[in-house]
């Protein structure tokens, strides 16, 4: 008598499980390390924009006019919203999660070099406090 060639449906099963198993571990873990790296870029184009921002109160003498980077302003991640106060002597820019980055905290940064990063809030940070 031949014998079937093939695998069995419990075979099969067993498979299905062990990869379920292996998924529901890794995936959170994926999600955090993506979410890690959208902050750690948010932080590296916030500083840019920052430095951008010096450059033209340099020329102008104050922030207002400045726009913010594509970079930024494009994000798929973050809402980000400048503030000028102080008469256009103070630049403050705010950096909200969008749903996809649910968790990941506010982020801000100034003109004053005063930063923040706040993971138990995604709505605001208080600058100063929390830094990166």
């Amino acid at each position: 008598m031949k014998r079937a060639k093939g695998f069995t449906l419990i075979e099969l099963m067993i498979t299905v499980a062990i990869v379920a198993i292996i998924s529901a571990v890794a995936y959170p873990s994926y999600i955090g390390y993506v979410q890690r790296t959208n902050v750690k870029s948010l932080q590296a184009d916030l500083i840019s924009a920052v430095a951008d921002a010096d450059a033209y109160r340099a020329r102008n003498f104050t922030y207002t006019g400045w726009v913010v980077p594509p970079s930024l302003s494009g994000s798929e991640s973050f809402t980000v919203t400048p503030a000028i106060t102080s008469a256009g002597r103070v630049l403050t820019i705010r950096a909200v999660p969008k749903s996809s980055m649910s968790g990941s905290g506010a982020l801000a940064i100034d003109s004053l070099g005063q930063n923040c990063h706040d993971t138990s809030s995604d709505t605001s940070c208080t600058l100063g406090t929390d830094t990166w």
